[in-house]
């Protein structure tokens, strides 16, 4: 699909449009969270971090989301992997677990604990935004890493939120210059995409 999309900065539409081929993801949302170089990279240098075995070990199954399902004691009924795609947003999302149906439990599941998780907290609110402008009302979003599950209430001020993480994520990606970042040796020193990001950061 292609489609413009204007540039926005500070609530105000620049003159500038730009013509897109892509949707942003939460996936994309959540990279700009923990780093804005890294969906900067992918979308402007057309790479891509492989998949690795940690990676492959660490994805979860609709037999998986399932358990998790019970062991929460979701409301019924179930919905596991559901693709929601918002064009005026131009954001695509497949949700892990959606429960209920008047009001909605939004769940994010990670095999594995993480000590860092706004970021995938950032990319759960984002599958809140479309549930709940495209299904119905979210009343909370779950993220669950490991056996530690983190809720949040969903209100308006959390999807205000969500919407404004969706369009910095547009702005950074449709930008021709790279985002400025604040290097932190822990990320960076581990992170797959510092070999590009030193060449950016160097041209």
């Amino acid at each position: 699909m292609l489609w413009v999309v204007p540039l926005m900065r500070g609530g105000r539409r620049l003159k500038e449009y730009y013509l897109f081929k892509d949707y942003v993801t939460p996936w994309d949302v959540k990279q700009y969270v923990y780093c804005p170089m890294i969906p900067w990279i992918i979308h402007h240098l057309g790479v891509s971090e492989p998949a690795t075995e940690s990676m492959e070990e660490g994805s979860v199954g609709v037999e998986y989301k399932e358990e998790i399902a019970k062991k929460l004691g979701l409301p019924r009924p179930w919905r596991f992997e559901v693709e929601l795609i918002d064009d005026e947003l131009g954001v695509r999302g497949k949700i892990d677990i959606i429960a209920g149906s008047r009001s909605l439990v939004i769940v994010e599941v990670k095999r594995y604990y993480r000590r860092r998780i706004e970021h995938f907290q950032a990319q759960l609110l984002v599958y809140a935004l479309l549930a709940n402008k495209l299904i119905g009302p979210v009343r909370k979003a779950l993220l669950v890493v490991g056996d530690k599950v983190r809720e949040l209430i969903v209100d308006k001020d959390l999807l205000a939120y969500a919407y404004k993480l969706v369009e910095k994520t547009w702005n950074s990606i449709l930008d021709e210059k790279p985002p400025l970042v604040n290097q932190v040796s822990g990320k960076c020193s581990t992170c797959w995409y510092r070999r590009y990001c030193l060449r950016v950061l160097l041209d």
